[in-house]
């Protein structure tokens, strides 16, 4: 089984980039079984809770970057990856969800 880092650097021909797209990361994560519809059980790093906790602040990546000493580029990483991870559709289902978190004494 792969890890969620390792995932992160598969390749897609199809993308322009060559690395996979959201929704083609969802969808190869969700086969691994890695999504989970049940908030209380979705696994999530140290790193993706402390930017849950500022999200819910409503901090912006450049903030979250700057008051965890790590790159904007890492942060839009943890939050893309979260979104998969909760199985977000969009920012507003992000937003539900992650305040679902707080309720559930997750953060």
């Amino acid at each position: 089984l792969f890890g969620l880092k390792q995932t992160a650097f598969l390749r897609s021909p199809e993308s322009s980039a060559g690395l996979l797209t959201s929704s083609e990361r969802f969808s190869f994560l969700n086969q691994l079984g890695m999504i989970h519809s049940d908030l209380e059980s979705v696994r999530l790093s140290k790193r993706e809770l402390d930017c849950v906790r500022l999200k819910l602040q409503q901090k912006t990546a450049l903030e979250i970057s700057e008051e965890l000493g790590l790159s904007v580029r890492t942060i839009e990483h943890y939050l893309e990856n979260l979104k998969i991870k909760l199985g977000s559709k969009d920012k507003r289902d992000f937003s539900d969800k992650i305040e679902q978190l707080r309720l559930l004494g997750r953060v």
